[in-house]
């Protein structure tokens, strides 16, 4: 059906955008930064698209809103450890590796 197509071509396209985005963080700084944000944030749109699809967040309980803003908290907070340890900039990180283009591995 029609639906069926549209929703495939609109698929397409956001995978298209979210590899875009994820070659573009990675052009900008180490995979140790940019994975863990983008999981987190994929993660975390995605769980959110579920609850308002299958209407599980209209009345969570305690136990849930305290293990879902948790789980949110942990994640916000490994990427910022992640982003702000030493060397985790991309210019700190030239030069480093096998093959820093001086022709001998390190």
């Amino acid at each position: 059906s029609a639906a069926s197509w549209l929703l495939l071509a609109a698929a397409a396209v956001l995978a298209l955008g979210q590899l875009r985005s994820l070659n573009l963080g990675m052009a900008s700084a180490p995979a140790l930064v940019v994975v863990p944000a983008y999981q987190g944030t994929f993660i975390l749109l995605t769980t959110l698209g579920a609850g308002i699809m299958f209407h599980s967040l209209e009345a969570p309980t305690p136990q849930d809103s305290v293990g879902f803003f948790s789980g949110l908290l942990l994640v916000v907070a490994g990427v910022l450890v992640l982003a702000r340890r030493p060397g985790s900039t991309a210019d700190s990180l030239e030069g480093e590796g096998p093959d820093d283009g001086d022709g001998r591995a390190d």
